[in-house]
């Protein structure tokens, strides 16, 4: 028996429908694979060596300017930070000053730590002394410290004059200039301080050009009416 017998006999029908024998085994043409949807680029696909390296060196450059920018953002964000970190302890020390100077009386502008009395002074001094709500000498002066411009209160007594410094060591004052208007009591104004600064930040993770600079003015009216 011819175990191909059947693809032998059946050979004129097959190709009629499209299949080649081939020693026997019945395959389908290309004509017939074309018909039914079957075509070369069904079976071979994908990327060759040239397209995977150039998506990967696009890929990797979007990568890196991606990492640029979060840096940059980063480090900005920092910088921020660190100059209203500064700018607080400023506005915290003013605004703690302009508190006290306010419950206080018997301003002395210009002077030394000892001054007693009242004092006026239009032109402006470094400094104003006054006796504040506890009864004690105070003092607001203006003091360079390792080159960097410092408010300084100094609290003085019998006994001890007790010295620290307001600002941090970020803020470089200038400027610090106090103006005391209607001291006396024998005038008829309410006693006035008005209290100019100018400065900026020094602070070290910040290059000069970084630095933020300040102008500030406030005005201290005495709480207690000077009759």
């Amino acid at each position: 028996l011819n175990p191909d017998a059947r693809f032998t006999r059946s050979g004129p029908r097959l190709k009629r429908r499209g299949f080649k024998i081939f020693s026997g085994f019945a395959c389908p043409s290309v004509a017939v694979g074309r018909r039914r949807g079957f075509s070369a680029s069904n079976f071979i696909s994908g990327f060759t060596l040239v397209e995977l390296l150039i998506s990967v060196s696009i890929f990797s450059l979007a990568i890196v300017i991606t990492i640029g920018a979060l840096l940059n953002l980063t480090n900005a964000n920092e910088k921020s930070q660190s100059i209203l970190t500064a700018m607080d302890n400023l506005n915290a020390g003013i605004e703690q000053m302009t508190r006290i100077l306010r419950e206080g009386d018997s301003y002395y502008c210009g002077g030394n730590l000892f001054s007693t009395g009242v004092n006026d002074c239009i032109n402006g001094a470094d400094s104003v002394s006054f006796i504040n709500q506890a009864g004690e000498r105070t003092v607001y002066r203006y003091e360079e410290i390792d080159g960097v411009g410092r408010l300084m209160r100094d609290k003085v007594t019998l006994l001890e004059t007790t010295t620290f410094p307001i600002t941090a060591p970020e803020i470089n004052m200038t400027k610090l200039t106090f103006f005391v208007l209607g001291s006396n009591p024998s005038d008829t104004f309410q006693p006035r301080v008005l209290v100019l600064i100018d400065g900026q930040t020094i602070i070290r993770a910040l290059k000069p050009d970084e630095q933020s600079s300040f102008n500030l003015q406030t005005s201290v009216s005495q709480r207690t009416p000077d009759f």
